[in-house]
């Protein structure tokens, strides 16, 4: 039989934290051994898998556009609920440079 890894050591393996794992666990997203209610454990080949299975080829994936676009659609109304006069001035101002 495999050795079986504990959740610290797989943790580490991954260069996650334990809570990382132990929620991967809940979510089912990583292959587990459940020994007992309390006790989990993982096959160091079955780690491995989930980290091959990760690896992203950005040779073969095209470069993503960076756009300087404003972050608020130049339609959208912004709306703020300051009464503070210096607020409402930065708002005023902040509206003009992004709306034009």
């Amino acid at each position: 039989m495999d050795n079986l890894i504990n959740i610290e050591q797989a943790a580490s393996m991954l260069a996650i934290q334990v809570s990382t794992l132990y929620a991967w666990v809940h979510k089912r997203k990583i292959p587990h051994v459940k020994l007992s209610k309390s006790c989990l454990r993982f096959r160091g080949e079955d780690l491995n898998a989930f980290i091959a299975a990760s690896v992203v080829d950005v040779a073969n994936e095209p470069a993503r556009k960076i756009t300087k676009e404003p972050v608020v659609p130049r339609n959208r109304v912004i709306k703020h609920r300051s009464t503070n006069p210096t607020v409402l001035k930065m708002v005023a101002r902040t509206k003009k440079e992004v709306l034009g």
